[in-house]
């Protein structure tokens, strides 16, 4: 079972991971430890939204893995994988509804996987369509409630995930 709670002033200014976030409009930092893929998942089902925006670096091989996964099930995911961003790394954004997005289990099961290995994969809640959340070449997430419902983040090691409202 997942437990979320508000993030104080001096646990926000501990998480590197937002180091790299420009956060222009927020209400709250929020913090959700998962202990396993199952939680992860039921977080995700617990979420009132419609779409969702997932943003990853990813190498060459792990990109191939993510086309067969997205591609193996008849989903309605769109991919857009054109940015390399290094030498065989990819930023890749898979956009897609929620119910597609969750009973994609081999999706569910790669993001999780890769939470642990990779610093950039987070997901956006409900975005605002035609807008650049992520600056490939600097590592940004630029964090605007204004223009999504929520951002979503892996702690480092996929322990927990940091919600941004």
């Amino acid at each position: 079972m997942f437990q979320i709670n508000e993030l104080s002033s001096e646990s926000i200014h501990n998480l590197k991971k937002l180091q790299n976030y420009s956060m222009y409009n927020y209400k709250r930092i929020l913090y959700c430890e998962i202990e396993s893929k199952i939680d992860f998942k039921n977080f995700l089902w617990s979420l009132d939204y419609k779409q969702i925006l997932i943003g990853i670096i990813v190498t060459k091989r792990e990109l191939q893995d993510l086309r067969d996964v997205v591609n193996e099930k008849e989903t309605n995911i769109e991919m857009n994988s054109n940015n390399k961003v290094g030498i065989n790394k990819y930023y890749v954004e898979l956009l897609t509804e929620k119910n597609s997005f969750l009973n994609n289990i081999e999706l569910l099961e790669f993001l999780f996987i890769s939470a642990e290995a990779n610093d950039i994969l987070f997901i956006i809640i409900d975005p605002v369509l035609d807008y650049c959340f992520f600056n490939f070449k600097t590592n940004e997430l630029f964090v605007d409630t204004a223009k999504a419902k929520a951002y979503i983040s892996f702690d480092y090691d996929a322990s927990g995930l940091i919600i941004i409202e």
